[in-house]
């Protein structure tokens, strides 16, 4: 009775969030077709692209705005293009739009822009060239400071603390010295996602905090902030992350304090929950295993 009631909880939910986001895009469209002038038109276009996450919305975008050289839109259209083909797994792509929308955002001073742009070309740099993200990230950190835009800056001191967190092999950081400063860049994330974030930026920064004060040897810490991760899983019912931190909490109680009991706990959570949403079998092995082993 439960799993019936559940599931249709679960199936209006997304009837729901489906509907709304329909009503959004039919709006948008309306909006577009009444519009007095193009270069309302293009951000239009941007705000379809934001809701629908379609490709074809951003090259129209990019069309009407060179049609009438409105130069804005162009530098917007061309993030948008970028932003794309980034997710897509396109990075080739993706570093060509952006540096030609950085180009042109650089000329009109459009700082909005130019706050994306950096932050994602870092984002293409950053395996295997992660200085040269670094300046890109500290570009896109004092336009952020500039235009107070703290949320933003968030995005910033975590990527920067992705850097710190991996560079020490190689260079004169040690591991230590390195994985201090990708704990500070990351605390400085989570303070302002705290006061600003959504749960899922909460959740993402509680996670990468507690790796590095596990990686410093500051268990009980790292532990206290997973425990906070899996209140904000479990309150928006992110069941990807509930398993994801039931696992790590599953392998700490037994590897690092052995209190097994609690072991179990967290590690048969994360396999009921895992084998109904996860298809990810590595994580699934990994989670019987530790099951097994307790």
């Amino acid at each position: 009775m439960r799993t019936s009631v559940n599931l249709l909880f679960l199936f209006t939910f997304v009837f729901v969030f489906a509907t709304q986001a329909q009503k959004q895009s039919d709006s948008l469209r309306l909006l577009y077709k009444n519009a007095d002038s193009d270069s309302v038109r293009v951000h239009l276009l941007h705000k379809l692209y934001q809701q629908e996450d379609s490709v074809e919305h951003a090259s129209k975008a990019l069309e009407l705005s060179k049609e009438i050289n409105y130069k804005p839109g162009v530098a917007l259209s061309l993030l948008d293009l970028g932003r794309w083909y980034y997710f897509a797994g396109r990075e080739d792509v993706s570093l060509n739009y952006l540096i030609q929308s950085v180009k042109i955002a650089e000329q009109i001073g459009d700082k909005e822009v130019l706050k994306g742009a950096y932050r994602y070309i870092g984002f293409i740099y950053r395996p295997h060239e992660p200085y040269k993200a670094k300046e890109y990230y500290e570009k896109s950190l004092k336009l952020c400071q500039e235009t107070e835009d703290e949320l933003a800056a968030s995005y910033i001191y975590s990527a920067l603390g992705n850097i710190y967190e991996g560079i020490n092999e190689g260079t004169s950081y040690t591991a230590d010295a390195s994985h201090k400063m990708a704990l500070d860049y990351y605390l400085k994330s989570l303070k302002i996602r705290e006061k600003k974030g959504s749960p899922s930026e909460i959740a993402s920064s509680l996670n990468e905090t507690a790796r590095m004060y596990d990686q410093l040897g500051r268990y009980d810490k790292g532990m206290q902030l997973k425990l906070r991760g899996l209140q904000v899983a479990e309150r928006i019912g992110d069941k990807n992350n509930i398993v994801f931190i039931s696992n790590l909490l599953g392998n700490d109680f037994a590897n690092r304090f052995q209190e097994y009991d609690k072991a179990i706990k967290y590690q048969m959570k994360a396999y009921e929950l895992g084998r109904s949403v996860s298809n990810n079998y590595e994580l699934l092995f990994d989670i019987c295993k530790s099951v097994g082993t307790c």
